[in-house]
């Protein structure tokens, strides 16, 4: 890749266009600011010998002169014409390098505002003192390159005439390692062994025409590279004969020394250091896996001169950096809290763990124990955490080793508070077995533990670890403690191994046992009673010998006739006796159990009634085929319809507030009717039976405002007296001659309504929901008139319109409109179609009326307009005016008057 090509990688072309450069300028700036020190100079012409393969270098300076020439490749007049342009070039070629180091070397010189800078090759010397106006001349010279820089005066020029010229220094600092020889004012500086560092004679290393490197410990590198006195790192890095950095591969208290040629590095801009590109890390690379061989080396011999634990170290820094893994795998590097030493192999072939906190480490664990992120080991830990992403599982065992100092605490815990297997006292009843390293003991509880379980608690080492809960029977007790079982290392639980599930088993049988000798020594116990009946609804049963009725045979017998249930009247009753007849008796297997709660209290009528709590009315279900059927809500009702019937007597009147009543006697039923004011939409019915109130029902279609009180002998009460069993059919044979009834009370007391009164409460209701109406009704004159007529129902309904009006107001020709009320306007509710309004009629005929009794009197004469035959005046009774008789077409049959 070309200069231009790389300098346009990752960029994009915003515009195109041509500008001009000012070569002075850009001359003066790329010299003075092209190297870090401008006197870095010589050390760049230094490398263009190098390049040039040039034999040797002699060099002569002063404190104002440098004077350096070198035999080799010269470049052509060509290319120092152009030789600032290799500043830019990136070709690797020795030869390119050698210009561009050349042209830099020019540049820096030029930095220091020289008096001259000469560069003489074979024929022709070029004079660079002024970048933008080169000058050539002959030379005599026929081989090689000849560079001469002048100084001018100045107090840096003095500084180098008592401290030694900084070309000088340089020099002897960065050019030490040079491959070819550097005559320095007549003096070698390079070139041969005796100018560089030394490799220490007892330390593993390898030399080489470039590389120059062996292992070192870091507290004695400054001695060992004594020679770099500026040195920033471990390893010199060189390029072009010069060194241009340091870099420090490391593994703990080891490291690499010496130098080693590393061409393919690049530099920064003001080349002081090199570039950390891809270059940078392939040397890295390399570096570390020296570092790494030897290091490996060094594990397998005696002769190395580093301590066993350094090199320990340094071997598990490398080792955590996934360095020499396969050639360390066998090592000892691994120390544990107790001291142990582990190979790799050795840690993937058992259970490794790492601590945080050192105070759970647990010394009698056989499995390797790190600390993490703790002393003393470190690095330990590191390549720990390293392995754990591939070689071999680390398991963190943090939660493992909290929980055996738990386990530790809790043994020591329950030591103090242990107590035997017995149950002693506190049982009812208690059966001991054993075998095969097993000892237990089950009993029945004397107290109600809560629940319904087998209770189990478990014992290792003697101590009681977990205690388990069976849904198998219960409330049951056992304590049991066995060789075979393993606690969790918190000591908090049992591991569920078989030996654990093998214990379970065994503790069921014992309970099985312990049961059927419960149900033959304490049959009537409530204790026994109750976890019998826990175990019965547990009990495996077929469908076939269920529906024949049959109880499974793997009940035992003193089981089955134990007096597990007890009556309301005291009676015990055994599960053979609640079975019923034979397998072929259906009509008993049909008929339900009855039952109530053991808390409920005794009432009549509770012959053959079982007191059953939660596990016996389960257990009965599970077992027997017969349904169960709980009558307690039965059971209440018989007592309230005792309790109403025992009452006082009530007769089939009605109460206060009815407006009027009168006595029903009909199809064998007594009692009263009434009417009130506004009811609550229909007729309300209370129905007496045997002088006994059962309920208030409301007749559907009857007269609004309407009551009734009945005593029907017929009626049947429900269960509790509180009610009838059949309201509907009640209700249609009672309605229609309640409905009758009411209808004549209400026409006989609507013969005594005073018209001049609102309509009373419980007619208007019923004139406005019931049409048509009996005909004794619709006859009675209820409805004035303006005029002071008093129409019926009928009259009012065969009118087209209805006009009316809230109030009385008497105008000639409005007689027959009708003077309605709020409670008749209700009343017409069913013809308001027609009903209208007569306000605006009646303001209509005032307004009229107004007019023309306001009009001008005139005299009361015939018209002359008319021909009369005669005609005559007339006067009287407060009359006056004038009669005559028309003659001629305008006669018209008839009196006219105006």
């Amino acid at each position: 890749m070309s200069l231009h090509e790389e300098m346009l990688e990752g960029t994009r072309v915003i515009a195109e266009g041509s500008f001009r450069l000012d070569r002075r300028r850009a001359m003066d700036k790329l010299a003075r600011f092209q190297l870090e020190d401008p006197h870095q100079y010589v050390l760049e012409l230094v490398a263009a010998a190098v390049c040039a393969d040039a034999s040797s270098v002699q060099i002569r300076n002063d404190a104002d002169d440098l004077e350096m020439s070198w035999d080799g490749d010269h470049p052509t007049r060509d290319e120092l014409d152009a030789l600032f342009d290799w500043v830019f070039s990136r070709d690797a070629e020795p030869r390119s390098r050698m210009l561009r180091h050349l042209a830099q070397g020019v540049f820096g010189a030029l930095g220091l505002d020289p008096k001259w800078v000469r560069v003489e090759r074979p024929g022709l010397t070029w004079d660079f003192t002024d970048p933008a106006n080169v000058t050539t001349s002959a030379n005599d010279r026929t081989e090689g390159v000849r560079v001469y820089v002048r100084e001018r005066l100045g107090m840096a020029v003095v500084g180098d005439a008592f401290g030694g010229p900084r070309e000088s220094r340089l020099l002897q600092r960065r050019a030490r390692v040079c491959p070819i020889p550097i005559r320095l004012n007549a003096e070698e500086i390079s070139g041969s062994p005796s100018h560089r560092p030394r490799k220490p004679s007892d330390r593993l290393g390898a030399e080489t025409a470039s590389d120059h490197l062996w292992l070192s410990t870091q507290g004695t590198v400054g001695s060992e590279l004594a020679s770099f006195p500026d040195r920033t790192g471990t390893v010199a890095l060189i390029r072009d004969g010069i060194l241009v950095g340091w870099t420090t591969p490391a593994a703990g208290p080891l490291c690499l020394a010496g130098w080693m040629t590393a061409q393919e590095l690049k530099l920064n801009a003001s080349l002081s250091a090199p570039v950390q590109d891809a270059a940078w890390d392939k040397v890295q690379v390399r570096l570390v896996g020296l570092l790494s061989g030897w290091v490996a080396k060094c594990l397998g011999t005696k002769d190395h001169g580093f301590e066993d634990e350094a090199l320990r170290w340094a071997a598990l820094d490398l080792f955590a950096r996934d360095r020499a893994r396969k050639l360390l795998q066998e090592a000892p590097l691994f120390r544990d809290l107790n001291g142990r030493l582990y190979s790799s192999k050795d840690l993937r072939e058992s259970r490794v763990y790492t601590l945080k906190t050192l105070d759970l480490a647990d010394p009698s664990s056989p499995a390797p124990q790190f600390a993490a992120h703790t002393p003393p080991e470190p690095r330990s830990a590191a390549a720990l955490q390293a392995e754990c992403l591939g070689l071999f599982r680390v398991k963190h065992g943090d939660s493992l080793f909290r929980a055996r100092k738990k386990g530790r605490r809790r043994r020591l815990v329950l030591a103090l508070h242990l107590t035997s297997l017995e149950h002693g006292a506190s049982a009812l009843m208690e059966r001991s077995f054993e075998g095969d390293g097993l000892q237990g003991t089950i009993a029945i509880p004397l107290d109600d533990p809560g629940g319904d379980a087998l209770h189990v608690e478990l014992r290792v080492e003697g101590l009681p670890v977990e205690t388990v809960h069976l849904q198998v029977t219960g409330p049951l007790n056992a304590r049991v403690a066995s060789d075979a079982l393993r606690a969790t290392p918190d000591f908090g639980k049992v591991e569920r191994t078989q030996a654990y599930k093998d214990v379970i088993e065994q503790v069921k049988k014992e309970a099985g046992i312990l049961l059927v000798a419960a149900a033959q020594q304490h049959p009537a116990n409530p204790r026994v009673r109750s976890l019998l009946c826990n175990w019965l609804r547990r009990v495996k049963i077929s469908k076939s010998k269920r529906k024949k009725g049959q109880l499974v045979p793997p009940i035992p017998a003193s089981i089955v006739k134990a007096p597990l249930f007890t009556e309301m009247s005291g009676e015990e009753r055994s599960l053979e006796d609640l079975r019923g007849g034979g397998p072929g008796n259906k009509e008993v297997l049909r008929t339900p159990i009855r039952h109530v709660s053991p808390s409920f209290s005794a009432f009549v009528g509770t012959e053959g009634v079982l007191r059953l709590d939660e596990p016996a009315r389960r257990a009965l279900r599970h077992i027997l085929p017969r349904p169960l059927l709980n009558v307690r809500q039965e059971l209440i009702a018989r007592a309230d319809a005792e309790r109403r019937r025992a009452t006082r007597r009530r007769e089939p009147v009605l109460g206060h507030g009815i407006l009027a009543r009168a006595t029903v006697a009909e199809e064998g039923f007594t009692g009263e009717v009434g009417l009130i004011d506004q009811g609550k939409g229909t007729c309300q019915l209370d129905v007496v039976h045997d002088g006994v109130f059962l309920c208030t029902l409301e007749v559907p279609d009857a007269p609004v405002a309407t009551v009734a009180a009945l005593d029907i002998p017929w009626a049947e009460p429900n269960l509790a007296w509180d009610g009838v069993q059949d309201e509907a059919a009640l209700l249609e044979r009672v309605g229609p001659l309640l409905r009758t009834t009411l209808g004549r009370l209400i026409v006989a007391q609507a013969k005594n309504a005073d018209p001049r009164l609102p309509l009373p409460g419980w007619l208007w209701p019923f004139l406005a929901g019931s049409a048509p109406w009996p005909e004794e009704l619709t006859s009675l004159p209820l409805f004035p008139t303006v005029g002071g007529r008093l129409l019926t129902l009928d009259q009012v309904a065969e009118r087209e319109d209805i006009w009316w009006s809230p109030e009385r107001v008497w105008l000639r020709g409005l007689e027959d409109v009708l003077i309605l009320d709020s409670t008749r306007q209700q009343a017409l509710k069913c013809l308001a179609d027609r009903m209208k309004r007569a306000s605006k009629l009646i303001e209509e005929m005032k307004q009229g009326r107004g007019a023309f009794y306001g009009r001008k009197m005139q005299a009361a004469v015939l018209p002359d307009s008319l021909r009369f035959c005669g005609r005559t005046p007339i006067s009287g009774d407060g009359v006056r005016g004038e009669a005559g008789v028309i003659d001629g077409p305008e006669a018209r049959p008839g009196l006219h008057i105006a």
